[in-house]
């Protein structure tokens, strides 16, 4: 999209404007994406605003900026995946399926 291409030329040379308005333009998108892969809305919010703050940071080393759109996607697919494994951790740790040797007791040395 030429408008996403001029947005990301601008916010690259530091036109704040110009990367508020690439917010705008694709904020609602990405949260959604997000949320339909998290299934959940509170989740996807979160998780987008994690991707905004790795797609501000990485906007200069975007190769084809008329491709930000499919770029801001993937990013934020990861970040879901991200999230989701974190997830799937956390679950497992609580509820006593870590590793084997998770209840070891160093000064015993028994595990």
């Amino acid at each position: 999209d030429i408008i996403d291409e001029l947005l990301v030329l601008g916010a690259r040379a530091g036109r704040k404007a110009d990367l508020a308005r690439l917010i705008e333009r694709w904020d609602a998108r990405l949260v959604r994406h997000a949320a339909h892969m998290l299934g959940d809305a509170d989740a996807g919010a979160d998780a987008a605003q994690d991707a905004w703050l790795k797609i501000v940071r990485r906007i200069g080393t975007l190769r084809d900026p008329s491709r930000f759109g499919p770029w801001a996607v993937r990013i934020t697919t990861n970040v879901c995946r991200d999230a989701r494994r974190r997830g799937k951790r956390a679950k497992a740790s609580s509820s006593g399926c870590g590793p084997s040797w998770a209840g070891c007791r160093a000064s015993s040395g028994r595990c």
